[in-house]
């Protein structure tokens, strides 16, 4: 590296440095004095120090996005002015140089600088995401004092969120440090028509479960109670985790078990010599379009009689419904440690009695997600991979808003170069004064900033409204750093 190129390099990466710095105290220092009175919720002086201090510790990869693409414009264009006021672009010219031999190093370092930034919205702010999205009062909770009253972590109401399959999710309230949602509600919805709704209405609260409980991930629901609102079948007596309502009985699921070993060549015990079934054979239920399985069936006395009682040991009791153009799908299967089957006689209903039921409803929407998607900005903060994954997924209720996101990636750090390459023409202009350069500068770099955000909100195509500025713009740009006279 000629001596040339490392004294333009060290102006332009110390530049970068002070407009860094300023910039970023500028944004940090006006944020937390307009929102102090949040940060104070933290109790005592040290954790409201600490409770500013995490925030921010966050924050600052967010405003390095915000911020890095101007503080790198800014710092050229300032680099450049000043060796234009101290007359060394005039010794640069006089020793026979050309200006585009000075402006080459600052190029390629705001090339590298892109990458930094790249690196950043990339790696590391989707893995902080979840710090990102916090309120600042929220977040000044997680320092409260131990003894003080206010909640401690995120709360937020879940508004109709979408998972893969399509469910809507509705709750009061959801609890991030505790993974609870209040109350909650999820609606399954025909792909291409909505006469069909199931719904789980919990009076207490639904717990994200262990993904190895029942096979795959999911959400259980407290005191629930099942809906199907369907002209083709209805139940008359909704299921809910205290009762499961069936013509399946204990008896039958018997003597099921005892056809199947029959079926597969073993002798069945011979009554009045056993007094439990391990793994009974599923039964199905066609009066509900459900499914009953268990681990255990339970029954006394060994020898049969009127007042003989059945326990399924550790049931599930799976409601399903046959959709046109849809296929099968699952409304909710009931859970519990033990069921026993009561029968009141004739005209009477009969049901399996549920001990520590739930409403068990498998889904991909896990309280990771939950969380995230209750900022309005929890999309930028995803990586371009996840962007790619929740568009395929099928849950983005605004999809044009996810894609155009995903071409903006792309589309940014090459807009940022752009703003450059139109900047610095006017300051290395020996045709006016350098008040005036400074402000045509500015103009042109503000014009160019408008346009790249009304081509986004213009309600374009995606690739378009990413695109559509470096299209105009980039050969625009080339052609003024080329027509500078050297």
């Amino acid at each position: 590296m000629k001596t040339l190129d490392r004294y333009v390099v060290r102006t332009f990466l110390t530049s970068v440095f002070l407009a860094f710095v300023a910039f970023m105290l500028l944004r940090i220092m006006i944020d937390m004095f307009v929102n102090f009175d949040e940060y104070a919720e933290a109790g005592e002086f040290g954790k409201v120090l600490q409770a500013i201090g995490g925030y921010y510790g966050y924050q600052f990869f967010a405003y390095l996005l915000q911020l890095g693409g101007f503080i790198i414009v800014f710092a050229a264009v300032v680099t450049i002015w000043w060796m234009n006021h101290t007359n060394e672009l005039t010794a640069i010219l006089a020793s026979g140089r050309s200006l585009h031999r000075v402006v080459m190093p600052i190029i390629l370092l705001a090339i590298l600088l892109q990458v930094v930034l790249v690196i950043d919205q990339e790696v590391i702010v989707p893995r902080i995401a979840h710090k990102l999205v916090i309120d600042r009062d929220e977040f000044a909770n997680l320092f409260a004092e131990e003894d003080d009253e206010a909640p401690k972590g995120a709360q937020f109401a879940v508004n109709l969120l979408c998972d893969g399959d399509r469910t809507a999710w509705y709750s009061r309230r959801f609890e991030e440090r505790t993974a609870i949602l209040h109350q909650p509600v999820y609606m399954i919805r025909h792909r291409k028509q909505l006469y069909l709704l199931g719904v789980g209405l919990a009076r207490g609260v639904a717990h994200a479960t262990d993904e190895e409980s029942y096979g795959q991930s999911g959400w259980l629901l407290e005191n629930a109670t099942l809906f199907r609102m369907d002209r083709r079948l209805d139940y008359n007596v909704k299921p809910n985790t205290d009762r499961v309502h069936a013509n399946v009985s204990g008896e039958r699921i018997l003597q099921e078990a005892i056809n199947v070993a029959i079926d597969a060549g073993h002798t069945p015990p011979r009554e009045g010599t056993y007094d439990e079934v391990n793994s009974p054979p599923m039964v199905r239920d066609a009066s509900y379009d459900m499914e009953i399985q268990a681990d255990k069936l339970a029954f006394a006395p060994q020898e049969p009689t009127p007042d003989r009682t059945y326990r399924l040991i550790n049931p599930k009791f799976s409601f399903f419904v046959d959709s046109q153009g849809d296929g099968r799908r699952l409304l909710g299967t009931f859970v519990a440690d033990e069921a026993t089957w009561v029968d009141l006689g004739t005209g009477k209903r009969k049901y399996w009695d549920l001990t520590n039921g739930k409403l068990f409803y498998p889904t991909d929407l896990s309280p990771e997600e939950l969380f995230m998607q209750q900022s309005g900005q929890w999309v930028t903060y995803m990586s371009s991979a996840q962007l790619g994954a929740f568009l395929q997924s099928g849950k983005a209720t605004n999809p044009r808003e996810v894609e155009l996101t995903r071409y903006i990636r792309i589309a940014d750090p090459i807009n940022n170069i752009i703003r450059l390459l139109l900047g610095l023409p006017f300051i290395l202009s020996r045709e006016r004064n350098l008040k005036a350069s400074v402000l045509m500068c500015l103009l042109t770099v503000l014009v160019f900033f408008g346009f790249v955000y009304f081509c986004r909100f213009l309600g374009l195509p995606p690739f378009w409204g990413a695109f559509l500025p470096i299209l105009l713009f980039g050969p625009i740009s080339l052609a003024m750093l080329d027509s500078v006279k050297t």
